[in-house]
């Protein structure tokens, strides 16, 4: 599964686009996997080529797994974790975007590579 990711910076900072095939239904879960790893692995190159600053991750609108799964239990996030990836770096992801502190997004960003890794 090929996405395309890219980075725009908009009012308020830089956020991060995807194009995701709009079915993604037949696509093998690892593959979707894969895909979400990608991203974060984007997000990482990103934040560490442009210290301080933070990259908003465009959420489930560039999540390859929830573009097939978003609000079902059956997503393999959920199935280690809870429903809309609470209990996982993402989580941390968010809360050090919301504070502006690169540092900690920096290394969330990394938790989640990490996480994202062991389900493959």
């Amino acid at each position: 599964m090929d996405i395309k990711f890219r980075v725009i910076k908009e009012t308020g900072g830089y956020f991060l686009e995807a194009d995701i095939p709009e079915n993604v239904e037949d696509v093998p879960v690892r593959e979707l996997i894969e895909a979400s790893l990608k991203k974060w692995e984007t997000i990482v190159d990103w934040l560490q080529e442009n210290p301080g600053l933070v990259l908003r991750d465009g959420g489930a609108a560039t999540c390859s797994l929830c573009a097939r799964f978003f609000c079902y239990r059956d997503c393999p996030i959920a199935k280690t974790a809870s429903d809309f990836c609470e209990g996982t770096p993402f989580q941390d992801y968010l809360e050090a975007c919301s504070r502006r502190d690169a540092a900690k997004a920096l290394a969330a960003a990394k938790a989640e590579v990490e996480f994202l890794n062991r389900l493959l």
